[in-house]
């Protein structure tokens, strides 16, 4: 073989070299961008199960279930769902509003103890609640839409239920309670 066509036959495979060098580079870098996607998906779906899996403890425990429950309710008179060997006396939301400021002065009849109970496991789940946003564990958008009824009526009282987190020490849950005034679809 000739010089000339040696040097073109080397000429031709190093452009081929060089083009299949970036048409993989090209491929690694898709397939990279590919897998960032997936793994953002992947967390983002690992957020919404931790989320769900916390709500639903908060849901199941006994006092935290019966907070929310006098939270949705009038009045509750049906079977604890959680606990059916206790039965929960009618509870009137008024009565929470009179127990709730009485975590103060410590001043409190059985009843009353149980609903300070409640709403000490209730707002211990919401500073938690607030934790694991902060940490990144789940999102807001994850558990904002669960809560929000509960956000509606603790506002109507907000104060009372101000004091009430501050002499329990939930110092985050108020910062919990504030990302609904925060959000736009929230403010109607």
């Amino acid at each position: 073989m000739d010089k000339a066509l040696m040097e073109e036959v080397q000429v031709i495979f190093w452009i081929a070299t060089m083009v299949a060098g970036i048409a993989t580079a090209l491929i690694a870098l898709s397939n990279f961008r590919k897998s960032i996607r997936e793994r953002r998906l992947d967390l983002l779906w690992k957020q919404a199960n931790v989320a769900k899996e916390f709500i639903h403890e908060i849901h199941t425990n006994k006092f935290s279930g019966a907070a929310i429950s006098m939270l949705d309710w009038f009045v509750i008179d049906k079977a604890d769902n959680f606990d059916t060997t206790r039965i929960t006396e009618k509870i009137k939301y008024e009565e929470v509003l009179v127990a709730i400021p009485k975590i103060i002065d410590r001043t409190y009849n059985d009843r009353e103890h149980y609903i300070l109970d409640c709403f000490d496991w209730f707002f211990y789940y919401i500073d938690r609640t607030e934790q694991h946003i902060a940490d990144g564990l789940f999102l807001f958008d994850n558990v904002k839409f669960i809560f929000y009824p509960y956000f509606k009526k603790i506002s109507q009282n907000k104060e009372l239920y101000e004091v009430f987190m501050k002499e329990r020490y939930y110092l985050l849950a108020p910062n919990f309670w504030k990302r609904f005034e925060a959000e736009l679809i929230f403010k109607q």
